[in-house]
């Protein structure tokens, strides 16, 4: 018979897709594990710096799971463009369910990158893209340096010209991954009409970035009525839609 479970988890979480199934898809997209790692069953894992602990939670919750969240030190060591990667402090959370792992597998989230993109079938939501921009994307507010004798208060946000010199600030929104990833994402955006490059980085991966009207474009289309989102990103989307509405 073996050893009841001690922990409650939902294990058809991932069964039917959802705008909370979705997104959490995609999260998992850009910042999961999943796959068979030794002492039992096919483990889900999902681990984030400490200051996006709440997000763990939200995770853990979906999952209506009373597992454990545990603490975890990232020694660094690693070198990232010639620079030693620090030490981090990270919240960690792991279930062990082949129904979670092969739900997932289903949607596309395979172990190795090439083949590690989502299904037709969850393609073309606005929740899946909004955890992979969560999970692996930028969304911000770029202001062009001020100049040296410029009296305007910096701190503050704006759109466009500086009142008080020729800086400017727009919005953006940046995606990351490999390609075959963002093909999709460039597919998913060009239905919507908005086109968008492919670029490479100094890091080896690529990225899609836009820049002012296209990036509120695609911003008003992931975050604008989303139900579940990273809280920093979701607070920065808002603040750029406000301004816009301006």
């Amino acid at each position: 018979i073996g050893r009841p479970p001690t922990c409650e988890l939902d294990h058809g979480a991932f069964d039917v897709i959802t705008p909370e199934s979705a997104y959490w898809t995609g999260f998992l997209f850009a910042d999961g594990t999943v796959g068979d790692y030794g002492g039992g069953s096919p483990s889900v894992i999902l681990e984030l710096a400490e200051k996006d602990l709440a997000h763990v939670e939200k995770f853990r919750a979906f999952l209506k799971s009373t597992h454990a969240i545990t603490k975890v030190v990232r020694n660094g060591g690693g070198m990232l463009r010639g620079r030693k990667l620090p030490t981090r402090t990270a919240a960690a959370f792991r279930v062990r369910s082949s129904q979670l792992v092969n739900a997932l597998r289903a949607r596309g989230l395979a172990k190795s990158c090439p083949d590690r993109i989502p299904t037709t079938d969850i393609e073309d939501s606005v929740d899946l893209w909004r955890g992979l921009v969560d999970g692996d994307g930028t969304v911000r507010i770029t202001t062009d340096k001020h100049r040296p004798d410029c009296d305007y208060d910096s701190s503050k946000i704006f759109f466009g010209r500086c009142p008080s010199c020729p800086c400017y600030s727009y919005a953006s929104i940046i995606l990351c991954g490999h390609m075959p990833l963002l093909e999709k994402f460039q597919a998913f955006l060009l239905r919507r009409g908005i086109a968008a490059n492919i670029t490479d980085t100094d890091s080896g991966i690529f990225q899609i970035r836009l820049m002012g009207s296209g990036a509120i474009a695609v911003i008003r289309a992931l975050y604008e009525n989303a139900t579940i989102a990273l809280s920093r990103k979701h607070q920065t989307a808002a603040e750029i839609l406000r301004l816009h509405s301006r």
